[in-house]
């Protein structure tokens, strides 16, 4: 079954390099290149190894699918006291360990941090 990409790998009866419309990769950028390698590849597969693979990336679509709607579906985060911080940034992660150990202050330790920070300024 002819998939239309032989013309890339065959040459002309004398020899010639082969024609078509990509025959000439001068102009291609380095994206494109790697595409038509790409699909050069997938051209050589068998069957079972198109099968195997687009079967592969299907499941893996589906997945990604099932975990980017998983969790609350109304958009609202419900965090409790102790949530989750894996997917903080460091600067999220470091403004709420500051936030948190400033509310476990005493209202005397808060006044003398305020204090300070206000002889600072000046």
């Amino acid at each position: 079954m002819p998939c239309g990409y032989e013309i890339f790998r065959t040459l002309g009866s004398a020899g010639d390099p082969p024609i078509g419309v990509l025959s000439d990769i001068t102009n291609l950028s380095a994206a494109e290149l790697r595409r038509m390698r790409a699909r050069e590849r997938y051209a050589l597969l068998s069957v079972d190894e198109k099968e195997a693979r687009n079967k592969k990336a299907r499941e893996k679509r589906q997945q990604k699918k099932e975990e980017s709607q998983g969790g609350n579906q109304y958009g609202a985060t419900v965090n409790g006291p102790h949530e989750d911080m894996s997917n903080l940034t460091t600067a999220e992660l470091n403004r709420k360990l500051v936030q948190e150990w400033y509310t476990a202050l005493t209202p005397e330790q808060k006044d003398d941090r305020n204090k300070k920070a206000r002889e600072k300024r000046k």
